[in-house]
């Protein structure tokens, strides 16, 4: 089996996307607990553009479930 991998800018780039939305995003930081949630889930197979079409879904999105999400 082969591992994905995962590169620090990807990490960031989808960080500053959800981060972009928060109400004090001077408030935010790129944890390693942060870093490793999303890096697993990269290698789950999901891309940046997955990330960043499900952040931009969650906060503009007036569904129930994304509501929630916020």
């Amino acid at each position: 089996m082969s591992t994905i991998r995962v590169s620090s800018e990807d990490v960031e780039t989808v960080f500053e996307k959800w981060r972009s939305h928060q109400k004090r995003p001077h408030l935010c930081r790129l944890t390693e607990d942060r870093k490793d949630l999303i890096r697993k889930r990269m290698r789950l197979g999901y891309s940046v553009d997955d990330f960043v079409a499900l952040i931009e879904y969650a906060y503009r999105s007036n569904d129930a479930g994304p509501r929630w999400w916020r």
